[in-house]
């Protein structure tokens, strides 16, 4: 078992569940491939004004204690003095 930033990893025997059987591993990487089928393809440049909206969305640790520029210093402020 790993707690990494508040979150508890542990395998399917670790927590006391019998390990999948080779239909249920199969049955999965069906839906998987089924649910990737459907996706849309994200466009692969970014979007023109250069920012990205959801990168908040994307990274759970960012603006928490376990995010590496958390609090802002000083020496990283832009021209406009934020942060």
């Amino acid at each position: 078992m790993k707690k990494i930033a508040g979150k508890t990893f542990m395998t399917r025997e670790e927590a006391g569940l019998p390990p999948l059987t080779a239909e249920e591993i199969e049955e999965t990487k069906r839906l998987a491939r089924e649910g990737r089928a459907h996706q849309p393809v994200a466009p692969s440049n970014p979007s023109p004004s250069g920012d990205d909206p959801g990168d908040k969305f994307r990274d759970d640790m960012k603006g928490t204690e376990f995010d590496p520029d958390w609090p802002p210093r000083p020496d990283r402020r832009d021209e406009e003095g934020t942060a």
